[in-house]
């Protein structure tokens, strides 16, 4: 007798709406209770309304992420949500906004009620975070321990696989710049075989707009590459309109590591406000190269409010190449857990098993961000970092579009 499934797609388009509304009409209400110039922060939103640090930072994340799975996992229970509410009115947030908080809640708690959906079965649709410290310990043991597999069954792999997207306003005013930037560090080949794929130049839905620099500048940038080369160790070449690069091999005689630095410019690639509610930007970094830790950062420029701030979110794939040819939805169905988190960070250093690679990592953004008309100062950035990443998943952060006002 087969086992029963349960169909998650309908349950999550269902749970999706619904959590989108409390997420619209939360932030409304805050907004419309804290002072103008305020920064949305746990402590910002827990002080005025009296709320413990902990409920402050659910009513944050719930307000501001721009992930679905995210808001399930941070949902309170009733008696919280009855105080947030009581809070709200005491601070004068109007009864329209009061009301369509209440009614969102209610409907999005309804939902989740007739479904006879348990907080484990929340978690196993969202695939979201791991809460329990045991869970996270045991999932980075056999992230771990797949790396070391990984390397030695595909044969290649790196110490560092950092990848940088900064999007800023375009000239004319209006649309989107974005720059992106690679950088791997210490590539290694643990047994002969052909050239390994580590990179394909950035792709986005293209419009008509959308203008790409001369495919004749190739993204490979000498000063920061070990190699400094095309050729031999390194090989690139353009296939299809973008530059593919491939690993061979190090040569017996190196005996520094291989290292590759990459930055491509596209212009005009999408209107910076949203055509439609909570209209969200996606970000893909796929990973199809062992690495000891990846870095996923998004730089946005400081004239850009997003609806709601970056936030990660790991899917499993069958892309082995950094192309991911064809992929431009991530069904929630392949979602894996993740309890790396999407971080605003002060200074960009990098962790410190890779601090070395700071100064270059720094060097090669400014280069980029020189494209862009701007300097490094000009951009907040949005980090998520992933020891051992599984292979092949793909990392994506989503943020949303600000909204005129």
């Amino acid at each position: 007798m087969s086992r029963p499934t349960l169909d998650f797609r309908p349950i999550l388009r269902e749970l999706t709406d619904s959590a989108l509304e409390v997420r619209q009409t939360l932030r409304a209400a805050l907004r419309s209770v804290l002072p103008p110039e305020a920064d949305f922060t746990s402590r910002q939103i827990a002080d005025p309304l009296g709320l413990d640090k902990t409920l402050g930072w659910r009513c944050l994340r719930i307000a501001t992420i721009a992930d679905v799975a995210g808001i399930l996992g941070s949902l309170p229970g009733d008696k919280a949500w009855r105080k947030v509410l009581e809070s709200l009115a005491r601070r004068g947030c109007p009864e329209a906004q009061l009301t369509s908080l209440a009614e969102a809640v209610e409907t999005l708690t309804n939902r989740i009620s007739l479904r006879g959906l348990s907080r484990e079965t929340l978690k196993v649709i969202a695939a979201g975070e791991l809460d329990d410290q045991g869970q996270q310990e045991a999932l980075h043991r056999i992230w771990q321990q797949q790396f070391e597999s990984a390397r030695l069954i595909w044969g290649v792999s790196a110490r560092a696989d950092i990848g940088a997207v900064l999007v800023a306003p375009s000239a004319e005013g209006g649309m989107a710049d974005i720059a992106a930037v690679t950088l791997l560090d210490e590539l290694e080949r643990h047994r002969d075989g052909p050239p390994w794929n580590i990179h394909v130049a950035l792709g986005v839905h293209e419009t008509a707009t959308t203008e790409r620099l001369q495919i004749e500048t190739c993204p490979f940038l000498p000063q920061w590459s070990r190699p400094d080369v095309l050729g031999e160790e390194l090989i690139g070449d353009v296939i299809r309109d973008r530059w593919r690069f491939d690993f061979v091999g190090r040569r017996p005689d190196r005996t520094d590591g291989i290292r590759v630095a990459l930055s491509e410019t596209l212009r005009r690639v999408g209107p910076l406000t949203a055509g439609q509610p909570d209209e969200l930007v996606s970000h893909a970094m796929p990973h199809g190269l062992p690495a000891e830790i990846a870095i996923f950062d998004v730089f946005l420029h400081r004239s850009i409010q997003p609806s709601a701030t970056p936030y990660a979110a790991l899917y499993a794939t069958i892309d082995r190449v950094a192309s991911g040819a064809g992929r431009r939805s991530w069904p929630e169905t392949t979602r894996l857990p993740l309890d790396s988190r999407t971080a605003e960070l002060d200074r960009i250093d990098l962790p410190d098993s890779i601090a070395d690679l700071s100064d270059t990592y720094r060097e090669i953004l400014a280069h980029a961000t020189a494209t862009l008309g701007g300097s490094l100062t000009d951009f907040r950035v949005h980090r998520t970092a992933i020891p051992h990443p599984p292979l092949p998943t793909t990392t994506v952060v989503r943020w949303g579009l600000p909204t005129e006002a």
